[in-house]
Order: structure tokens, then C-alpha cells, then sequence
């Protein structure tokens, strides 16, 4: 049964007398009606219309901790809505106990690329990305050596039509290049900035063999202009290990008490 606690401020609460005992009116009273202090205060109320709530399109992006998530969007003459992330979404369907610890926002202009970026595991650093304004095409590689799919990449358009999302695991690496003007791309992350844990790995590696928009001339960073390739990567001991990965998200599902029969 989900739940909701509610916390009424008086200031936004009016005191009325209805026979004969003193209630308040709450300014949401469409949604929860006339009640009695006592009943609101500190007390559960029952959102069951949520229960069954269909649950959003997720795929696989066929790399083992890749997926890709689409979004319905509700539009009508004021415009649209829709739910860009919801944490449950992650338990029940990926059995990930997601928590974010910082959200980071970047805007780029047409063509600049930013990665391969990736993140030592542990702590690693899980991505919830999406593109709020223009486009982007947006990467996920698998760095993670002794996967079945070392060196693999795959890639997706993000856009603020669609509004679909992206979510990679721990060790997977991430990359992306604007495709419009400007592009403005959120992401909800599982670990804070740590400089001393974070890597690249070149976006042009041939070896990775990327196939970049040939339409727009990319732009690096000098970081990422310098950064190695996968093999010296490799060869340096930076990249992470497949089976570490796999026991390191075993832990985190363990520590949230996540029980896979719940929750697949």
C-alpha cells in the first residue's frame, strides 16, 4: 500500500466551526475535502491510484546496465507534462536501488562532444541522462574489461520531442556530441564529483570505431583531446573489471534489501 504524509501548516489552513467542533479548511480541500486537524496531521493517506499505474517503456541498449527509457508525454493546448525519471521505476523494473547524490547540467553548442567519461567502481557513479533543450546523440560504451560486450557501443538520440532517457550502470563509460545549436543535457548521478576517480577514454578511438555525425565538425575539450586510448587505458590498469562491477551492484541491490521477486 503506498502511502503519503502529509504536514499541514497552519498559515495555509482556515479555522472554521462545523457543528460544533473547530476544523480546517485546507486549501486543497478538492483533493482531501473538509477535515479535522487531527485527521491530517502526521497521518498516512492512501494513494492506491497509483498502484497500478502502467509503467513506462524501458529497453535494453543491449549492453548489460544500459537502458533506455521512453516517457509518456501528455499534451494539450497549455502544452505537455510528463514524468522525466521516477526512482521506483529503476527498483521495480531494473532492481536498482538508485540514489541520486548530484545533478549536474550542461548546455553545448553544435558539434562539441563531451567524453568518454567513466568513473572507478567502486564508488562509481551511475547516470540518469536526458536532453531538456535541442539534441543530442548520446553514447553508452562498455569499458569494462572481461564483459561479454568489452568495446561496444551503442547509441541513441535524445531530444526534447521525444524526451527519452538514458541510464548506465556503474563502469559503463558515457559520451555525447550536440547536434542542434544548443543542447542542453541533465543528469541525475548516483555519486558526487570525484575528481581523483575520474577517467577517458578518446571519443575518436578508432579502435571503438564510433560513428560520429559526419554533417557537424566536433569539438573536444583539451581533457579529452588527451585522453588515452582504450588499449592504453587498458594496458594502465584504468579501466574497471567486469566481475567487480557485477559484485559492487550486488552490494548496493543487498544494502537497499531489494528482493528481485518483488520488484521484477
Amino acid at each position: 500500500m503506498h502511502r503519503i504524509w502529509v504536514n499541514v501548516q497552519l498559515s495555509s489552513c482556515i479555522p472554521a466551526m462545523l457543528g460544533g467542533k473547530m476544523t480546517w479548511l485546507i486549501g486543497a480541500a478538492s483533493t482531501f475535502g473538509t477535515k479535522s486537524l487531527d485527521s491530517l496531521v502526521n497521518r498516512p493517506l492512501q494513494l492506491d491510484q497509483h498502484i497500478n499505474k502502467p509503467r513506462r517503456p524501458v529497453d535494453t541498449l543491449g549492453i548489460d546496465g544500459a537502458w533506455i527509457f521512453k516517457p509518456q508525454i501528455h499534451k494539450d493546448n497549455r502544452g505537455s507534462l510528463h514524468e522525466w525519471f521516477r526512482g521506483s521505476d529503476l527498483l521495480r523494473d531494473l532492481d536498482y536501488p538508485f540514489r541520486l547524490a548530484q545533478a549536474n547540467c550542461s548546455v553545448s553548442h553544435r558539434g562539441v562532444v563531451r567524453g568518454i567519461h567513466f568513473t572507478e567502481v567502486p564508488p562509481g557513479q551511475s547516470k540518469y541522462i536526458v536532453c531538456v533543450t535541442g539534441a543530442v546523440m548520446d553514447v553508452a560504451v562498455d569499458l569494462r574489461v572481461g564483459s561479454p560486450t568489452f568495446a561496444r557501443w551503442e547509441a541513441r538520440r535524445l531530444d526534447d520531442e521525444t524526451r527519452h532517457a538514458v541510464f548506465l550502470s556503474e563502469g559503463l563509460g558515457h559520451a555525447f556530441v550536440a547536434l542542434t545549436e544548443h543542447a542542453t543535457v541533465m543528469y541525475l548521478c548516483s555519486t558526487p564529483y570525484a575528481p581523483s576517480h575520474e577517467h577517458a577514454v578518446h571519443p575518436l578511438d578508432p579502435v571503438l570505431d564510433i560513428t560520429w555525425p559526419r554533417d557537424v565538425q566536433l569539438i573536444l575539450s583539451a581533457k579529452d583531446e588527451a585522453a588515452p586510448s582504450l588499449d592504453m587505458a587498458r594496458r594502465a590498469g584504468l579501466l574497471p573489471v567486469y566481475s567487480d562491477c557485477v559484485a559492487f551492484a550486488a552490494q548496493l541491490t543487498k544494502a537497499a534489501g531489494v528482493n528481485p521477486e518483488r520488484t521484477g
